[in-house]
């Protein structure tokens, strides 16, 4: 199976997609065609990700967010970064990316893939089950929960996401509102507002979906309680059923290679 054929697998089963010309989901670097052995499939194709991918002898990377980090770039492959003199690329970057991988990226696809797609795999990661009410076209998941304090569910979600790198999440709003009904988000998509009018009494979103001066100050102004954690932690469930799906579904050779939490935390006695 080939780069191209693995991506038309994805885009033929996403009607969401209808414009295959206007997708996010391309040939980022190298050869389409070319048979595919060994795939590495990672949440970015940070230095760190193709590096691993170049040196363990993968043919192909499969990313789900920006190579060059123009989100917006639909086609990366023109190397608009370039253009760009806020970006500097690491040298070295640029030559494993012309060591002959290949590079594709999964993203319109996956983040609304029913049932093992990004929202989903993050929902099973969090143990929320139950058939959800799906809202913002797929992206946001609503889910009955048992009842508990907020801030109770805030420390049960940071059990979670300790396993990638976050032990700590960020919280605002009432602590003691007692918690039926969860909603969650991933990505760019997932405002207070949304579960706010979704009748939740608590939201999960990740810190790239929104600002602490706009979306979160309304949360705190409404006493909302919020628990807002990394990107990358929220969609790296979903990398690791993309791998899952490649082997299972399509046969293929694909493993997962997690970097968990972008950032750490570093306090004052931090040793």
């Amino acid at each position: 199976m080939t780069a191209n054929q693995i991506r038309q697998h994805f885009l033929e089963r996403s009607p969401w997609v209808p414009d295959w010309d206007k997708t996010w989901d391309n040939i980022i670097v190298g050869d389409g065609n070319r048979e595919v052995k060994r795939i590495l499939v990672t949440w970015q194709s940070t230095l760190a990700s193709i590096r691993k991918a170049v040196d363990e002898g993968y043919d192909l990377l499969i990313t789900h967010e920006p190579t060059y980090w123009g989100y917006s770039d639909q086609q990366e492959r023109e190397l608009h970064f370039k253009d760009n003199p806020n970006l500097v690329v690491p040298q070295e970057k640029l030559d494993l990316l012309a060591s002959g991988i290949t590079v594709l990226r999964i993203h319109d696809t996956w983040d609304r893939f029913p049932e093992v797609g990004i929202p989903y795999a993050w929902a099973n990661f969090l143990g929320l089950s139950g058939t959800p009410q799906i809202a913002r076209d797929g992206y946001v998941l609503c889910f009955d929960v048992q009842a508990k304090p907020a801030h109770e569910w805030a420390r049960t979600i940071a059990a979670k996401t300790a396993a990638l790198g976050e032990p700590l999440v960020q919280f605002v709003g009432d602590e003691n509102r007692i918690v039926s009904r969860i909603g969650i988000g991933t990505g760019c998509l997932g405002s207070p507002n949304d579960y706010m009018r979704l009748g939740c009494d608590l939201g999960v979103l990740c810190d790239d979906s929104t600002w602490y001066w706009a979306g979160m100050a309304c949360a705190v102004d409404a006493s909302f309680p919020i628990v807002r954690v990394n990107h990358r932690v929220t969609e790296e469930p979903g990398m690791e059923s993309l791998a899952a799906y490649l082997r299972h579904e399509l046969g293929l050779t694909a493993d997962y290679f997690c970097e968990g939490c972008t950032y750490k935390l570093i306090g004052a006695n931090y040793k």
